[in-house]
């Protein structure tokens, strides 16, 4: 039988026409078995990972590149300018500090949902509109409202203190120290002894636990943005104003030299809460930027106690606290969960803390 005839009659499980003769010494010639095609894998569409996706172009990707080296500096720089003008066309300095407070907060925002580390640290209103409008106005109650009570509780403390630092700066002959410095070194010598001062007091905050039940509010929320920078108890932001800013009154400081120590350190702290990405180094190397604060506001309480500097990390690297920036933070206190308002107002005074 020829192989013609073998092809037919088969039905559907007759080989193909193409066949192939097997050679076998002293037996008749017969018909290869049938091979079986390769199969390719179904091939899945990639996930979308939690992160911010990469740019669809090589144009885009470099612009984004750009993006995340060059924006901490553009908004700080940005409000400083602004500032400068602001104060030439005669706007007060409360006014100024409020608008240089409130536009970078903004800018920031926008580009947490334009452009955010993380997708799922913006507030969920497809997924879970309720919680989302919640969580949005527990934040939007503590920036415009709760931590505005140390405002208003400073002018209470502060004929109390002041006087005090002043007789304590003139004793170590210390008041007046910087007179002859032009203002950028002034300001500049402010912000590191404040920062110095904030340092430890921030470090304390973690190691004592009657400070750590005020300042554990700060560390609730389980994902960060520009907006839950202003997550503090008023009694935490109280006591770290009356340290930061005493020994700047010791040195003499003016209060136009401390306005612009606050406007950099308002600025700084709200980019180092950020939902951004962050490539910029030699930022890093002066102010303290959200790569690092995120580590500090790690759910592992042995990692979070580094990076305390909240504008400047510099007295991280003299004390040795240090610690390098990784992906995948867990953030928030254990048990992870948001707390409500009240819970988080009154919890420091219960026998139950945060």
């Amino acid at each position: 039988m020829n192989a013609k005839a073998l092809g037919k009659g088969r039905g559907p499980g007759a080989w193909p026409v193409a066949r192939e003769w097997v050679e076998r010494p002293g037996v008749a010639p017969a018909l290869a078995p049938p091979t079986t095609p390769p199969t390719t894998p179904p091939t899945t569409p990639p996930t979308t990972p939690a992160t911010t996706p990469a740019p669809s172009t090589p144009l885009a990707e470099r612009l984004w590149a750009v993006f995340e080296v060059a924006f901490c500096p553009a908004v700080l720089i940005g409000c400083v300018v602004a500032t400068y003008f602001a104060r030439r066309a005669g706007l007060t300095w409360v006014t100024t500090l409020f608008v240089s407070s409130a536009a970078p907060l903004a800018i920031i925002t926008l580009f947490e949902w334009l452009r955010p580390y993380r997708r799922d640290w913006n507030y969920p209103f497809r997924e879970a509109p309720r919680a989302a409008l919640r969580e949005l106005g527990v934040d939007l109650l503590f920036a415009l409202f709760i931590t505005r009570i140390h405002t208003w509780l400073l002018p209470t403390v502060l004929p109390y203190v002041v006087p005090t630092a002043k007789l304590f700066g003139k004793k170590l002959g210390i008041y007046g120290a910087l007179a002859g410095l032009p203002s950028p070194a002034r300001v500049a010598i402010l912000l590191l002894v404040g920062e110095l001062f904030w340092y430890w007091g921030h470090r304390l905050q973690h190691t004592v636990p009657l400070l750590w039940r005020f300042h554990a509010t700060h560390h609730v929320p389980t994902r960060l943005s520009a907006l839950k920078a202003a997550r503090n108890h008023p009694v935490d932001l109280l006591m770290l104003s009356v340290v930061g800013y005493l020994p700047l009154v010791a040195l003499g400081a003016r209060g136009r030299d401390l306005m612009w120590a606050a406007l950099i350190q308002s600025v700084v702290n709200v980019l180092s809460h950020a939902n951004v990405p962050v490539r910029s180094r030699g930022f890093s190397w002066l102010f303290a930027t959200a790569d690092y604060h995120r580590v500090h506001h790690s759910a592992d309480e042995l990692e979070s106690r580094s990076n305390y500097g909240c504008r400047l990390l510099f007295w991280d690297w003299v004390f040795g606290s240090l610690k390098a920036p990784r992906e995948g933070v867990r953030i928030g206190v254990e048990p992870i969960g948001e707390r409500g308002l009240l819970h988080q107002m009154f919890a420091p005074f219960t026998r139950r803390p945060l």
